[in-house]
């Protein structure tokens, strides 16, 4: 028998006694025994994930990831708070001005693109797009057929 289904064979003494009795409670015994095994997996499993449990079993790593979070909102909020002061100087208003007149002018200056680049451009990247879908589809049955 493989190790998933549990042994159901009757010691010979009761099937010589011929005892229906006797033949029921030893394949109850052995179903309970095969779900005391799974029942154990299922606990020590369960405690494995336990995010708790993972904290006191390696407490540097936990100290170092929350370490890691706190210093990235710190950051944050330290970057954003010096922005917001550099944009309210005069340096910083006279940077965006710059920019934006750049953007205006940049923008101006631009020819509109003509009906038949647009066209195709159209056309090329729905092109490019349809030799990567094929390209990936046969990527993946290549593998597929490796495993």
């Amino acid at each position: 028998m493989d190790k998933g289904t549990p042994d159901l064979a009757a010691p010979a003494a009761a099937l010589a006694e011929g005892s229906q009795a006797a033949v029921i409670e030893h394949d109850i015994e052995v179903i309970f025994d095969h779900l005391d095994g799974l029942v154990r997996e299922l606990g020590g499993r369960r405690q494995r994930l336990n995010p708790l449990m993972a904290a006191r079993r390696h407490p540097a790593a936990f100290v170092l990831a929350g370490a890691s979070v706190l210093g990235a909102m710190t950051s944050s909020l330290l970057f954003r708070r010096a922005r917001r002061r550099q944009q309210r100087t005069w340096l910083g208003r006279a940077q965006r001005a710059r920019a934006a007149l750049a953007c205006l002018i940049h923008g101006a200056l631009r020819p509109a693109p003509r009906l038949g680049v647009r066209v195709l451009t159209t056309i090329a990247t729905a092109a490019a797009a349809v030799a990567a879908r094929h390209l990936a589809r046969r990527l993946a049955s290549q593998f597929s057929a490796r495993r």
